[in-house]
C-alpha cells in the first residue's frame, strides 16, 4: 500500500538533501570499500562503484534542479568509520587501511554526523552539488 503525502507549499520549502558516497570511488579504487553509511554487501567489483558514481551524478543533478528553490543537495563521503560493521572486517585488512589515513585514526559516527549537521545548517546554504569527504585525508592517499 502506498502512502499519500500532503503537498508542501513551495513558499515554505527550505531543505537540504544529504547523500552519502564513498571516498574509494573518488580515489578511483573500485570495489575496495571498507565501510560507508549506505554500505550494501556486494561481492561484485562493479556494482558498488557504479552505484556510488550514480549517487554522485544524482546528487549533482538534483542540486542543479532544485537550487532555484533554495534547496541544497550534497554528498557526504565517509572514509573508514569505526562502527559495528567494521568489526566484521579482517584485522589485517583494517591495519593496511589504518596506515593510509593521514590524521592517524579512524573516523567516528560523530565525525560524520557533524559534517551532515554542517551541510544542513544555514552556514552551508551556499554549498550545493558538492562532495564532502569525511575521511581523515584518506582520499589524498
Amino acid at each position: 500500500m502506498r502512502r499519500r503525502h500532503s503537498p508542501v507549499p513551495r513558499a515554505s520549502l527550505q531543505a537540504a538533501l544529504v547523500r552519502t558516497a564513498d571516498t574509494n570511488l573518488l580515489r578511483g579504487d573500485p570495489g575496495t570499500t571498507p565501510v560507508a553509511l549506505n554500505c550494501v554487501a556486494a561481492h561484485s567489483r562493479t556494482r558498488l562503484p557504479a552505484s556510488k558514481a550514480g549517487l554522485l551524478g544524482l546528487t549533482r543533478s538534483i542540486a542543479r534542479e532544485v537550487a532555484s528553490r533554495n534547496i541544497t543537495c550534497n554528498a557526504v563521503a565517509p572514509g573508514l568509520i569505526d562502527t559495528e560493521l567494521l568489526g566484521a572486517a579482517p584485522g589485517e585488512a583494517l591495519a593496511v587501511v589504518d596506515a593510509m589515513i593521514p590524521v592517524g585514526r579512524r573516523g567516528t559516527p560523530e565525525d560524520v554526523a557533524e559534517a551532515v549537521a554542517f551541510l544542513v545548517s544555514e552556514a552551508a546554504g551556499y554549498i550545493t552539488g558538492q562532495v564532502l569527504n569525511v575521511d581523515g585525508g584518506l582520499v589524498m592517499s
